[in-house]
């Protein structure tokens, strides 16, 4: 069974990252799947992750190309 919510950190392991570059992406990325629970709880939504990876790594692709 899937957790319905990950902390940074799980995040952070998932997709092979530092839990710096998962703050960074939260900061910079607006379409990266996460949500803030109170004031500064956090957690990033599974199962928008592989949607999510998916498409940064075709729109890198696509910069490698140009």
């Amino acid at each position: 069974m899937q957790k319905e919510l990950l902390s940074v950190k799980e995040a952070a392991k998932v997709l092979g990252v530092g839990i710096n570059c998962v703050y960074g992406l939260i900061h910079s990325d607006p379409t990266f799947p996460y949500v803030v629970l109170g004031d500064r709880n956090i957690k990033v939504l599974p199962e928008r992750l592989p949607e999510w990876k998916r498409k940064l790594f075709q729109k890198q692709l696509e910069d490698r190309t140009q």
